[in-house]
Formats: C-alpha cells, structure tokens, sequence
C-alpha cells in the first residue's frame, strides 16, 4: 500500500503540473518560466542560488531563463547587500501586475477543476497528511540503505 500511495503522490502531483502548463502556455511562459515566477512569488528576493534549488534547475540554465525574464521586464537581480558575488532575484513592480494577475486566474481556475469534489474539509485533511510526509522527509536524517535493493516492492 505504501508504495502505491507514494506512485498516487508522484502521478498526481506530475498531472497537476501538466495541467497547469497547459492553463498558463496562453499567456506564453513555458514550463520553467512558470515555476521560477512561482517561487520567486513565495519568496521575492532569495539568491539565485537558492532559486536554482528550489526549481531545480542548473545555475547556468537557469542564468539564462532568468536573463529572458530580465530582458522581458519580469524580474531583476540586484547584489546582496552584504556579499557583491551573491545575486538576489525581485519582481519588477507594478508594470507587470496585470500578466501576474493573469497567471494567478488562471492557476486558480485549475485549482477549481483539481479540487471540485473535494469540500474544504477534505483539503485540510489532505494538507495536513501531506505535510507530516514533508516534515517526515525533511526532518529525518538519510536513512540506511535497505538490505532488500528490490525498490520496487
């Protein structure tokens, strides 16, 4: 059961992103664009290193979507003012409030379609089990190598 539960996880949460992808393709950020404009949205201001981590993307990939999102007026990346090598990532400003309002429409209309037949109590069951698997797998030192290398049982 475990191990369906964890393949659930891994396809729903692929799904979701697939279909977000195809919601936000009309406004024409791709697939990398969005995740990093997400994140910079949870966190303005985060090194570009830290962003490369949490979109996981290569800092010099990323670099250089973040030089297309420099050049489209997206975003800027100004020195930390406390260490000059470090670069931080911004929101421009109020200039681009009507494509992020665009994106956050259309992100909420998927969420709608995602989540129609769960009511709110079903969403904060299924946030709080989800999280206590996140604090599980962030909380918890590696463990050893299961002696059964079959991973897929």
């Amino acid at each position: 059961m475990r191990r369906e539960i964890a393949w659930l996880i891994f396809d729903t949460a692929r799904m979701m992103t697939r279909s977000i992808e195809r919601h936000v393709r009309s406004t024409g950020v791709n697939s990398n664009q969005w995740r990093v404009l997400v994140q910079i949205a949870r966190q303005n201001g985060q090194t570009q290193s830290h962003l490369a981590e949490e979109v996981e993307i290569a800092p010099a990939p990323l670099g250089r979507l973040l030089d297309r999102l420099e050049k489209q007026k997206f975003i800027e990346r100004r020195p930390d003012p406390s260490d000059r090598r470090v670069k931080r990532v911004y929101f421009t400003g109020k200039e681009q409030a009507q494509f992020f309002d665009r994106l956050r429409q259309l992100a909420l209309a998927n969420f709608e379609k995602v989540y129609r037949s769960l009511d709110d109590k079903d969403l904060r069951e299924l946030q709080r089990l989800l999280q206590k698997i996140k604090t599980n797998m962030t909380d918890e030192p590696a463990a050893a190598p299961a002696k059964n290398n079959n991973i897929v049982s």
